[in-house]
């Protein structure tokens, strides 16, 4: 994506709304667009040069649900419904694993639904892919915390993990899954030990993770007989990851200290 972060958010105001902006690694704002209070934008993820939102759009005849697909400059290339709000997307490099509710689906590109499975009572939050696994977010109002799935089986992947707080977010990267709370940041491995916690303290009510690599090496094609492509087996040395975390605090002060750069850009 050129070296880009991508942030979803929401401005204040008697018409405010939706707002999806794309920085540079500097923070500059180098895109945005506005949806005033008829399109919002959750759920990000990038791949193939894309990055696929989840999106509502309202009318008089109440809200619609889709999963817009924008190139590095926000100009809209692709769209399809899904039933539900989306709580999370993740790129497989072959496709899209959408949640909405209990459900998790997966997604060819153009929007061709491959599979999906309802886990009933247990609501998904939040996605990310690697390792060849999905990890999911989950709340059942009593428990919560992250699981890992099999993609061709909608299975256990192996390992759940539950958390003293609701899980605001995930990324993998750097051969581990990195996870969000209200007050920390940890780091688990494939099997579920937790390597790595911090306690964010100041940072009000961390959001979505994404995890940004500067140096990347060449990935594999579709493994032959699934449906999954790039998995992420070819992983750069660690000191080259760098880890940015778009919280939804942190991108509320970040909206407001750009607004009127954001205006002159638009």
């Amino acid at each position: 994506m050129g070296g880009r972060i991508f942030a979803s958010g929401r401005v204040d105001g008697f018409l405010g709304g939706g707002v999806l902006y794309a920085y540079d690694l500097d923070g500059n704002v180098l895109e945005s667009i506005y949806g005033l209070s008829f399109v919002d934008w959750g759920a990000l993820a990038a791949g193939n040069g894309s990055l696929f939102a989840g999106t509502r759009k309202a009318d008089l005849g109440g809200s619609t649900y889709w999963i817009d697909t924008y190139d590095a400059d926000l100009a809209i290339q692709d769209a399809f419904e899904v039933p539900e709000a989306v709580t999370g997307v993740a790129f497989t490099g072959g496709g899209l694993f959408v949640s909405y509710g209990s459900t998790l689906a997966h997604y060819d590109l153009s929007g061709g639904l491959i599979d999906a499975h309802d886990y009933g009572v247990v609501n998904i939050t939040g996605l990310a892919y690697g390792g060849g696994k999905v990890f999911a977010a989950f709340d059942s109002g009593s428990q919560h915390g992250w699981a890992s799935i099999d993609p061709l089986l909608f299975s256990s992947g192996g390992a759940t993990v539950y958390t003293d707080d609701a899980v605001t977010g995930l990324a993998y990267g750097d051969g581990g899954l990195y996870v969000s709370t209200e007050f920390g940041l940890s780091k688990y491995d494939p099997s579920g030990s937790q390597v790595l916690s911090l306690n964010t303290g100041p940072v009000i009510s961390n959001g979505p993770l994404a995890f940004i690599p500067t140096a990347t090496t060449p990935r594999d094609p579709c493994e032959p007989g699934t449906r999954i492509c790039g998995p992420a087996g070819a992983v750069p040395e660690p000191s080259a990851w760098a880890l940015m975390i778009l919280g939804f605090g942190a991108a509320g002060t970040m909206l407001r200290q750009r607004r009127r750069l954001v205006s002159a850009a638009s």
